[in-house]
């Protein structure tokens, strides 16, 4: 007799297997990419007019509610200097949101590409960041820089895992 080795297994499809990114510069600072939201689709439904797509986040505040169900107002910025647990870290926040299908400004790399233009002209990005304009070329991209590099990356892998989760 034959047994499958899946027999009586099933797929959950789960939105908290988006990850976080982090990257550490040479002088042991770290950058770190923070997923603040995502829609993702319910039901397995399928938006046919639309995509998902890495955004970094507007300058907003979001209302939060404590262990004693105090509301607690918090400001969300999309670029924050913090001290991590490791020194000195870079954070930048995203949303996954829905944008309209096959627009020239829904696509992932004008997304990337306006990401890190917002990013590098922050002032306290350029006061003491400047590491992460630092070129990184490839032949396909000859100026790209270290921050394009490894945000490519975050939005790549985790946009690859969206689409495999929804199949």
């Amino acid at each position: 007799m034959l047994h499958w080795a899946n027999k009586d297994q099933y797929y959950i499809k789960s939105s908290e297997s988006f990850s976080n990114y982090a990257f550490r510069l040479d002088d042991a600072r770290t950058v770190s990419f923070r997923l603040v939201t995502a829609d993702t689709a319910k039901d397995n439904r399928k938006d046919n007019d639309k995509e998902r797509r890495f955004v970094l986040i507007e300058k907003h505040t979001r209302i939060l509610t404590d262990e004693e169900g105090d509301e607690i107002e918090e400001e969300l910025l999309p670029v924050t200097e913090e001290n991590g647990a490791n020194g000195q870290e870079l954070v930048l926040r995203f949303e996954y949101k829905t944008m309209p299908k096959n627009t020239p400004d829904s696509k992932q790399e004008k997304l990337v590409a306006d990401a890190v233009n917002t990013i590098l002209n922050d002032a306290n990005v350029k006061a003491r960041w400047l590491t992460l304009s630092q070129r990184e070329p490839t032949e396909k991209n000859p100026h790209r820089t270290l921050l394009e590099k490894h945000l490519t990356q975050y939005t790549t892998r985790n946009i690859t895992m969206d689409q495999h989760r929804r199949q």
